[in-house]
């Protein structure tokens, strides 16, 4: 039989509820699961019901084997007498003693009770799943309504199961379930009577309801290539806003509006912003260049399918938008770049103010550019101006365009290129997998802004703890290693950072940014305290040689390698004289290797790690701690000495299969 579950809601908040779409199906799954209900089923949502519809449902649950376990024979009994462990043991289980049994348990020999559940009526068990599924749900917010003790993300209106054409009865969040649903509000039928599973999904598509998301969003994408054809524009597919706008929607319908173009004076970024985040339009281009148009996707249901006042109504309120953000970017042009005192602005609780971060970053910036040998100039300058933007009125209605609007004003007030691009990318990367600043100029600021940022939080302990890290601290902290290796910076990170403790979280960035990597491979780079760039090509070539390579038959070498005494003084010198044949093979390729400059470092870590068949061979015929001391002293210097070549990549002591 078939089985359909209906959710009925008010509007439903779409974050919430995009975010919250895979625990919804394996919360549910995951209940059928623990009941013994095998079937497969399709979930489908929209703005004011969660759908659960399985073609083929079974009518009984599948027989299910209950297994009890109770305390130790040696505490369940005394003088052959249940004691009180195992009274508590037969009230649990409702058993008499006649039937307990005795099983061996973690090798010890326990209660066990066994039974055989029977199949249970699926129309039976049904609701009451359903009730507690629902209140396993957890959207984060949840509220009240009416009487009701119970809350969930919005106010419930219905629960209808139907399994074909059955109605089965539910009660709970302050409601008994009726034989209905709505439809479209805008349809002549907004509450239809329901008796079917085929009678629902036809008043459904009868009257402006497109359940299926995947439905919803093709017919969406199709009117998008329809309008894009018809007039010969692009347009701006934002996924994460498409993603929105289908979860908003239940008869979606894709239209275009037009504003003046003399509006497309104020910033591109400003006017996509607006209709983006204010209204949820979707931007359109021409030749590559924003066109003074937008596509707003309609939830109407219309029979003469006339558009024009709702085009009409959402081109006006777009024009105030657009209004309001021309006034606002005039206005901060006029201020030229003056648009107040950052002093007025805490960074963070004990941590100063913006203008002091700002003179921090300064300070921070000029010995970075001294370390590396560049010009400080161009960067001490974009930090100068990188944060003036925060005051400005566009950014006070707009946040989200902090530093792309800052460039804006430094390109009109005259700064060149590499500035107005490292106030613009200040903020990247702004996701793990985001994309890092595009110049070199770009990437001092940024680093130089994530190393004052880690360095006074950790200075107030605001060091993040378990998943907690509500200043994003992980993220800067990787970034800062991302962009040091893409812009190939020899820079060590005991140069800029002070403090172990943030010395050592930094650290443990690299195995997040390496996560398909062997972490020993990582952890024998990363302990040698390599500038970035080069830790992050030595961690590379050993990891593309060790797969080519047995890691498994060059352990057995490290671990070898690791155990050799130390017993040699800081002078490696050997005398070759008293060197048997495996041990001058080792010794002339070492004197080889030790001279040798290479470019590639994977030809480095192929010569380098070639030595460990000649070590093989030499731990196979030598006895490195010979009772002769002068022996013992000379072949330990040999090993020291091939060691420290292997310290040029990794100390390959620390690595693991």
């Amino acid at each position: 039989m078939k089985a359909l579950i209906e959710i009925l809601t008010e509007e439903l908040p779409a974050f919430p509820l995009l975010k919250n779409l895979d625990s919804i199906t394996s919360g549910f799954k995951n209940l059928l699961i623990e009941n013994n209900i095998d079937t497969n089923f399709k979930f489908y949502y929209t703005p004011r019901r969660l759908v659960f519809f399985a073609e083929s449902f079974p009518e009984f649950s599948a027989p299910k084997v209950v297994q009890s376990y109770g305390a130790p024979v040696e505490i369940a009994y005394k003088d052959g007498k249940l004691t009180n462990a195992g009274l508590a043991f037969l009230k649990k289980n409702n058993i008499s003693e006649d039937e307990v049994k005795t099983t061996l348990k973690d090798g010890k020999e326990v209660l066990f009770y066994e039974k055989e559940e029977s199949p249970k009526d699926t129309s039976l068990i049904l609701p009451s799943l359903v009730l507690e599924f629902l209140k396993g749900l957890n959207f984060g917010k949840s509220m009240r309504w009416g009487d009701n003790k119970e809350s969930f993300i919005r106010p419930i209106r219905n629960v209808l199961i139907l399994l074909d054409s059955k109605t089965l009865e539910f009660e709970g969040y302050g409601l008994k379930s009726k034989s209905m649903t709505f439809t479209h509000r805008q349809s002549r039928v907004p509450i239809l009577e329901v008796n079917s599973i085929e009678e629902y999904f036809k008043g459904l598509e009868n009257f402006g309801v497109v359940l299926d998301q995947d439905k919803r969003q093709a017919k969406i994408e199709e009117g998008f290539k329809a309008l894009e054809k018809k007039h010969d524009i692009t347009i701006d597919l934002d996924t994460s806003l498409l993603d929105e706008v289908v979860a908003i929607t239940e008869y979606p319908c894709a239209l275009l509006g037009r504003f003046e173009e003399g509006f497309l004076r104020v910033p591109s970024e400003v006017i996509i912003t607006s209709m983006k985040e204010n209204q949820r339009y979707f931007p359109t281009f021409k030749d590559g260049v924003l066109h003074n148009s937008f596509v707003v996707v309609s939830n109407a249901f219309l029979k003469d399918d006339d558009y024009s006042l709702i085009i009409g109504g959402n081109e006006k309120v777009l024009k105030a938008r657009l209004k309001d953000a021309e006034f606002f970017y005039l206005n901060d042009l006029e201020s030229k770049l003056n648009f107040g005192d950052l002093s007025t602005i805490g960074f963070v609780s004990g941590g100063g103010n913006l203008q002091e971060k700002c003179e921090r970053e300064k300070e921070i910036a000029i010995k970075l550019c001294k370390l590396l040998g560049l010009d400080s100039k161009d960067t001490q300058t974009a930090l100068d101006l990188a944060k003036n933007d925060l005051l400005s009125q566009v950014v006070n209605e707009f946040p989200e365009l902090q530093g792309v609007i800052g460039a804006k004003y430094a390109k009109e007030a005259g700064f060149n290129e590499e500035v107005c691009r490292a106030i613009k990318e200040q903020y990247l990367p702004n996701g793990l997998d985001a994309s890092l600043p595009s110049s070199e100029v770009s990437a001092l600021v940024n680093i130089a802004t994530k190393i004052d940022t880690l360095n006074m939080l950790f200075k107030l302990d605001k060091i993040p703890t378990g998943s907690k890290d509500p200043f994003a601290l992980r993220r800067n902290a990787a970034s800062l290693l991302r962009i040091l290796e893409k812009f190939d910076l020899n820079l060590k990170l005991e140069d800029i950072i002070e403090d172990e403790r943030l010395l050592s979280f930094i650290k443990e960035r690299y195995f997040g940014i390496l996560p398909g990597i062997n972490p020993s491979v990582v952890r024998s780079v990363v302990s040698l305290n390599f500038d970035v760039a080069s830790t992050f090509k030595n961690i590379h070539a050993i990891e593309k040689y060790l797969k080519a390579n047995s890691l498994s038959a060059l352990q057995s070498t490290f671990k070898r390698l690791a155990n050799v005494s130390s017993e040699s003084s800081d002078n490696l010198d050997v005398d070759e004289s008293l060197m048997v044949e495996c041990e001058k093979d080792l010794f002339a390729r070492l004197k080889e290797l030790e001279g040798k400059d290479y470019k590639d470092i994977d030809l480095k870590v192929e010569a380098i790690f070639s030595l460990t068949s000649l070590l093989d061979t030499l731990f196979e015929k030598v006895l490195i701690n010979d009772e002769d001391k002068t022996l013992r002293l000379n072949r330990t210097k040999l090993i020291q000495r091939v060691l420290r070549l292997f310290l040029q990549v990794a100390d390959v002591r620390l690595i693991s299969a």
